[in-house]
């Protein structure tokens, strides 16, 4: 599992930041970064799991990668939130 450690450990919080402060990248990115990831763990080998769904558990025959799709639309929720639930003067335009 050491590859995908790395790309849940060092690739996808790189995109962290990016995703949170600006707009949705188009569906495009996320293709292409599935593309890239796939290529990454396996390289011309033999895949043994399903890719269909790679989110998902281990037991369904998963990696249990992040999906960066939902993770940027939690991101960008979590944001929301803590803009509204903070106290501040700032914010009143916002509101």
């Amino acid at each position: 599992m050491g590859k995908v450690t790395v790309i849940k450990m060092l690739i996808v919080p790189m995109f962290v930041h990016t995703l949170t402060v600006l707009p949705d990248p188009k569906n495009q990115f996320y293709t292409i970064f599935n593309r890239l990831t796939r290529e990454f763990l396996w390289k011309n080998e033999r895949v043994v799991v399903s890719y269909e769904n790679p989110s998902k558990d281990i037991e369904h025959g998963r990696l249990k990668l992040t999906n960066i799709e939902e993770l940027s639309k939690a991101l960008k929720i979590t944001c929301i939130k803590r803009i509204y639930m903070s106290e501040g003067s700032w914010q009143i335009w916002l509101k």
